[in-house]
């Protein structure tokens, strides 16, 4: 019966994080444990002029940031430390600029968006409201070549 309340309270103390197994405590993961992540957004549309970007990423803090630029494409890198972000989302589209309407008549344009993390495509989407994801790690992995985005 001891045996029973004893891996009782041990179960419950680890549940709400009190106890040793696996609890995490809220500390600082080791600074051996920390790594640095290059991560480097690439936007573009397919249309011609009269339609600027509207941007979303994962911005230096690790929070939701937004963007908007008049040109057809967009580029932002940043440098992101694993634990404190886990997870990378991007994304955005084109919209009619209304500073500089495009041709009557003219659809939206499909938009790209290319997602680098340590000089690799980890994520790469086509469409009119494409979104890159990708999850950081605590490795870096080599990168790859970087011929395959126009605007690098």
């Amino acid at each position: 019966m001891r045996r029973i309340a004893a891996l009782a309270v041990t179960l419950l103390l680890t549940l709400s994080g009190c106890g040793t197994l696996g609890s995490g405590g809220g500390t600082e993961p080791p600074a051996d444990q920390r790594v640095s992540h290059e991560v480097s957004y690439d936007l573009f549309h397919s249309g011609g002029p009269g339609f600027k970007l509207l941007v979303s990423y994962t911005d230096a803090s690790g929070r939701n940031a937004t963007a908007e630029t008049p040109t057809g494409t967009w580029s932002q890198s940043v440098t992101l430390q694993y634990p404190d972000v886990t997870t990378v989302t991007f994304g955005g589209q084109a919209a009619p600029d209304s500073g500089n309407q495009p041709p009557l008549g003219s659809q939206i344009p499909s938009t790209t968006c290319i997602l680098w993390v340590d000089g690799s495509i980890v994520a790469q989407h086509q469409s009119l409201q494409p979104t890159c994801q990708a999850k950081l790690t605590a490795s870096v992995a080599p990168p790859k070549s970087r011929s395959a985005s126009p605007s690098r």
